[in-house]
């Protein structure tokens, strides 16, 4: 149903038509799931269905369940990599509603975890219902409200993916100076296994340029936006990760579809 709607924004011209109805699809899809969840755990705070849309999905199950498997492999990636006797300090870059953020200290007691966002909302609601961790919002500007080598880790999932490459170059510079030397950065992108949703003309483009922003519809979409797309091919990062970082591990959506939904998934360590 979504690629139909998509697919179908694109013929009729109609893609801000599209994503409302994206949105009320998601809503009856998962109406019976969510009924369930909320008679179970009455007292679970949620997020509005409609960030949940614009962040993930509207099924309340995965949006605790998944975020706390994901904040577990987080941890569990970068743990052999951070000092045993320090108190971590963790950044969720581009946290959103917190999904994984309020899982984090779950599965690294002794750590303080951030959250930062350019949505000052679901900061603000991230701020009133999140307790285990401290939320910033970011301006429009590449910066951090936090010190220089400060971070020993520090995640951006599914934020390349919809961000331009000239902003990813800038905020990967950001990032790298907010970990301390060792630290971990990790990051998630669109590679090989989605290269199927493309056409032959975009296919040729991504190949020749090494990356691909698509825009869906509006064509004065902000970055970040669900619809703004980024394909990038992993041997052309990884020429730009090595600049700054000692590459622990890739595994590409297409090879590893089950770990980060298809996304290619970078381990980095700050040489």
């Amino acid at each position: 149903m979504k690629r139909f709607l998509k697919s179908l924004g694109r013929v009729t011209g109609l893609t801000h038509w599209a994503k409302p109805m994206a949105f009320k699809w998601q809503k009856w899809q998962h109406k019976k799931v969510n009924r369930a969840f909320r008679k179970k755990f009455p007292n679970q705070v949620l997020p509005p269905d409609k960030w949940l849309f614009e962040t993930f999905q509207t099924n309340y199950v995965k949006y605790t369940v998944e975020g706390n498997l994901c904040a577990k492999e987080i941890i569990d990636w970068s743990k052999p990599y951070l000092p045993e006797d320090a108190l971590w300090k963790i950044l969720d870059w581009g946290c959103g509603t917190a999904r994984v953020t309020q899982h984090i200290h779950q599965h690294a007691p002794y750590s303080l975890v951030y959250g930062a966002d350019i949505n000052s909302e679901m900061i603000q609601w991230n701020t009133l219902h999140i307790k285990n961790a401290f939320f910033h919002s970011l301006s429009e500007h590449t910066r951090l409200p936090y010190p220089d080598d400060f971070f020993h880790l520090i995640y951006g999932i599914s934020v390349f993916t919809h961000l331009p490459i000239k902003q990813q170059i800038t905020w990967l510079h950001t990032l790298q100076k907010a970990l301390q030397t060792g630290g971990i950065l990790i990051l998630s992108t669109h590679g090989s296994f989605f290269e199927n949703k493309l056409s032959k003309k975009q296919h040729a483009l991504l190949q020749n340029q090494g990356f691909l922003e698509l825009v869906e519809g509006n064509q004065e979409l902000s970055a970040g936006d669900r619809n703004y797309s980024v394909y990038q091919n992993a041997s052309i990062l990884k020429q730009q990760f090595e600049k700054d970082f000692q590459i622990i591990q890739c595994y590409e959506g297409k090879e590893f579809p089950k770990i980060m939904g298809g996304q290619d998934l970078w381990i980095l360590q700050k040489k």
